[in-house]
Parts: C-alpha cells; sequence; structure tokens
C-alpha cells in the first residue's frame, strides 16, 4: 500500500498520507465531492450537498506480501487473548460485512504466516480441534491479507469452541515447523 495518494485535478492536485498504518488492522476509505452551497444572506439559501461515503468506500487490510515473510515473522494469533466481552463488531474486527452477528462471524486471525502452510489447532488435552489450510495465491477475498488466515472459532465438528488455552502449530511443506498458544475467554 503506498504511503499517500495523489490525484491529478488539472491544473491542482490533492494528496492524502495515512500513516502509520498496522498491519491486519482494516481500515476503510472513501472520497467524497461537497460544495458549501448557498448560505443565508447571498440570495436564494441552498443547503450544501456531499455524495454518501457509502457509495464507493473501501476496505483495505495492510499486511507484508508472503515475500516478506521468508523467515523472518513468527506467526503469531490476534487478537490474543480473544475476549467476548470486547465489542468486535463495533470495531469492524468481526461482522465488516454488516451481515448480523451470529456465533459464525467470531474470528481470530492467524498472522505472518508463509505463503503457504497448514495450521493446526489443538486443546491442551492434545485433540486436535480444526485444521486450516493457507495459501496466499488462492486467498483472495476482498481485503484478505495475503499473509493472514481467519478462523471463525468453529470446531471441526461444527460447534462454538469454549473458553480455555489452545496450542496452534503451523507447518510448511518444507517441515518447517512454528508453534505458539492463544487464550479465548469467553
Amino acid at each position: 500500500m503506498p504511503d499517500s495518494i495523489e490525484v491529478d485535478g488539472g491544473e491542482t492536485t490533492y494528496v492524502y498520507v495515512d500513516g502509520p498504518m498496522l498491519n491486519y488492522y482494516p481500515r476503510f476509505y472513501a472520497v467524497t465531492a461537497f460544495d458549501k452551497g448557498y448560505p443565508p444572506g447571498y440570495g436564494d439559501v441552498l443547503a450544501s450537498l456531499e455524495t454518501s461515503p457509502l457509495s464507493n468506500y473501501k476496505r483495505v487490510t495492510p499486511s507484508p506480501s508472503p515475500e516478506q515473510y521468508i523467515g523472518k515473522n513468527k506467526v503469531e494469533v490476534v487478537p490474543n487473548p480473544y475476549r467476548i466481552d470486547d465489542d468486535y463488531a463495533a470495531m469492524k474486527w468481526e461482522d465488516w460485512e454488516g451481515a448480523g452477528w451470529s456465533e459464525h462471524t467470531r474470528r481470530i486471525d492467524f498472522i505472518n504466516l508463509p505463503p503457504e502452510c497448514t495450521i493446526r489447532i489443538y486443546s491442551l488435552n492434545g485433540d486436535l480441534v480444526r485444521t486450516l489450510e493457507h495459501n496466499a495465491s488462492t486467498n483472495t477475498a476482498s481485503g484478505r491479507a495475503a499473509s493472514a488466515e481467519s478462523w471463525n472459532l468453529i470446531s471441526r465438528d461444527v460447534e462454538a469452541i469454549v473458553s480455555g488455552l489452545y496450542l496452534f502449530s503451523v507447518e510448511e511443506p518444507n517441515g518447517r515447523t512454528q508453534v505458539g498458544k492463544f487464550l479465548i475467554l469467553k
């Protein structure tokens, strides 16, 4: 993502610089047009007009490219801990599409992933809770980060997971493995 945006408006160039950007934290951008109208005392009163920011907004999730990963970044989980009492939907972390909240819209993200890997999530007892396949070349959903994979906190048995400490492993095709843990507080 560029550090600035330049728009050639004929003889005038408009620039907007947004930063610093946090990786994996979604941002929404919209360009709107407006006029000031005519205030009282200048003839007919005409209210100012502005186009709706909802008509052309774009969701952007900045992230490092998979090529930047190569042996540099440790895989992490965000948010960690995941707390049920935090309003992630209000922060646009969950339900950012506005489809309405459900148990299936909860999510955590595994970040700093290599371009291709298998993520396995385990309970502290060692039971396999879920397996996720990550492939940056097919992770093309709108606004998705190529080096991140989301999990909706639903087990492989299609049940909501319970509070607790979970372990995960990330295995690359070459056999390189990373392990970590995350906490779910419901």
